[in-house]
């Protein structure tokens, strides 16, 4: 992962992809 970089990860539940930051 890069810092500073913003991924998204399909939510199974609301069905939509969901900003997640970085950790």
């Amino acid at each position: 992962m890069q810092r500073g970089q913003t991924f998204f990860v399909f939510d199974k539940v609301t069905m939509r992809f969901q900003p997640t930051p970085s950790k």
